[in-house]
């Protein structure tokens, strides 16, 4: 199994599928073993946690939410990437890959009888917000997500009243949760490097 969490795993997994990053889908896959340890050490996972993982891609964080939690639903929107991302979590029988837009899901559905979630994900800029609103005006709302986002959304989601930014996503967010920036990833976490 090629290791996803490097630069050159990276590559490696896309290149044995023929796929290149899909720009258009915001794909920077992160390949930084340290980010994934403190997304999953930030997130809690028990045994008995559910969780909800948007936009896996090649499966960098899912190995590891896998091992430390009791079931991981990761939801990909992009077809060409469950060949990878099903060869990352082989090893695990408590992975569900759903093909599908995490904006159309249904949650409550995906739950079942399971009364709580968590939420994890590095997001795209362009479906950040959407993503938020979405799980914060929901039915089912998660008890704790971790999510990796662009710094300027994570600024303004977390903007006070009079600071720049603030506004109605962080009225939304602030509303209905409560927000701490976890840490600063640097573009080179990233494969291919983020231009911001």
């Amino acid at each position: 199994m090629t290791d996803v969490l490097t630069p050159a795993g990276v590559r490696e997994a896309l290149a044995k599928h023929g796929l290149r990053p899909r720009k258009a889908l915001g794909q920077n896959f992160l390949v930084s073993a340290r980010a994934a340890r403190m997304m999953i050490e930030s997130l809690e996972p028990g045994a008995d946690d559910f969780i909800l993982e948007i936009g896996p891609g090649l499966g960098a964080l899912t190995a590891g939410l896998a091992a430390a939690a009791g079931a991981v639903a990761a939801v990909e929107i992009d077809q060409s990437l469950i060949p990878v991302l099903s060869e990352t979590v082989s090893g695990y029988n408590n992975v569900k890959i759903i093909r599908g837009d995490a904006l159309r899901l249904d949650i409550t559905e995906l739950l079942g009888s399971r009364p709580a979630y968590k939420a994890a994900g590095s997001l795209p800029y362009y479906i950040t917000g959407p993503i938020l609103e979405r799980l914060l005006n929901g039915a089912a709302r998660p008890s704790l997500a971790v999510f990796l986002v662009q710094k300027e959304a994570a600024e303004r989601f977390a903007a006070r009243p009079g600071d720049p930014g603030y506004g109605v996503m962080s009225l939304l967010v602030q509303m209905n949760a409560g927000i701490e920036i976890a840490a600063h990833i640097t573009p080179d976490a990233f494969y291919p490097q983020p231009g911001v």
